[in-house]
């Protein structure tokens, strides 16, 4: 027997590459990887509500996310060239 989990949060936000939870809250970052019609670009940082359904943020950079660390203080992005805190 094999326990599938549970769906907590559905969007049509297309293929995604990045999402970061900040700790056990509703809240998650998410970065598409550029696949797909109306997809997120790699470029693009969403910042989600899923008990309210609501997006917080939607920030665009100027090259493609590697990374996303988030705490309760600060939101982190890693850039190819450059970090952003």
């Amino acid at each position: 027997s094999c326990d599938t989990g549970t769906v907590c949060y559905e969007d049509r936000l297309g293929a995604v590459r990045i999402v970061e939870m900040l700790f056990c809250t509703s809240l998650l970052c998410v970065v598409g990887n550029g696949e797909g019609e109306g997809g997120l670009s790699p470029r693009r940082l969403k910042v989600l509500n899923t008990s309210s359904h609501t997006c917080i943020a939607d920030l665009t950079f100027i090259s493609s996310i590697l990374a996303v660390k988030l705490n309760r203080v600060r939101l982190v992005v890693v850039e190819e060239r450059r970090a952003v805190a």
